[in-house]
């Protein structure tokens, strides 16, 4: 998704804050999903929490890999980057952990998790590798339009974990919308993508490639349109759809 950015704003992504970001993308998934196993997950995605706990050896593996990359990015990237990435990893840490005493996670205040998901997406995504690369303004708009293209994935994935969410006390937003909900604002992202494309400035003379990278947001918006509430495709299917962006940059690189 960074890739795709990039090409949006006309700039290249650095290499190292690549391999930071998906190092710390993959420690904070190993973590909230390993190590720090809410009770949901247990109802909500019993396999994976199997996978993991049957597969300690791979997961060590990839850790050490993963924090040795950082470790070296470390000496190639401004200190802000580093801070700021500091914090968006933290709260990817501790937004799902037990406060000590009282019994209560961040992600217990209603759409708490929707929210922070998509916070933390746009800044990793957009804000942090292109903060001073490109005008403020723009970077804004890039980011609001990244923000609707991430969000039907969000929600759709909140959907699929409602039942486990509801008993545990956690409003996300597959609760709070229910599946009508869901969809409509899907519907809703698309037409503000639609509106993004044509309205930040930087598409004049490449609006063709931000038509492209709504290709991904606009299949989302078809399969959730067409799927029943108790018939939705799995959520790595959407994952992809949002990885789409992938394309855009390959495009952009060999297009003219």
């Amino acid at each position: 998704m960074v890739l795709g950015t990039g090409a949006l704003a006309g700039h290249q992504v650095s290499g190292w804050y690549l391999v930071l970001a998906c190092s710390g993308a993959l420690l904070v998934y190993h973590a909230d999903r390993a190590f720090n196993i809410p009770q949901e997950d247990y109802e909500n995605a019993p396999n994976r929490v199997s996978w993991y706990q049957s597969h300690r050896s791979y997961l060590l593996a990839t850790s050490i890999v993963a924090i040795g990359l950082a470790g070296i990015s470390t000496f190639y990237l401004p200190l802000h980057v580093l801070v700021l990435g500091a914090v968006l990893g933290g709260l990817g840490l501790i937004y799902g952990v037990i406060i000590p005493g009282t019994g209560f996670r961040i992600k217990d205040v209603p759409l708490a998790k929707t929210l922070l998901i998509i916070v933390c997406w746009v800044f990793g995504s957009v804000i942090l590798p292109f903060k001073g690369a490109v005008a403020s303004p723009f970077l804004l708009l890039l980011a609001g339009y990244k923000a609707v293209t991430i969000l039907p994935n969000i929600l759709v994935a909140d959907w699929i974990d409602k039942e486990g969410d509801k008993k545990q006390g956690v409003i996300s937003s597959g609760v709070w919308l229910g599946w009508n909900g869901v969809r409509y604002a899907t519907l809703g992202c698309l037409l503000l993508g639609l509106i993004a494309v044509y309205q930040i400035p930087h598409f004049e003379g490449m609006r063709w490639l931000g038509i492209v990278d709504l290709v991904g947001l606009a299949t989302m918006t078809f399969v959730v349109w067409r799927s029943s509430k108790n018939n939705v495709p799995d959520v790595v299917y959407f994952d992809l759809l949002v990885g789409f962006s992938f394309v855009t940059w390959l495009l952009w690189l060999v297009v003219p």
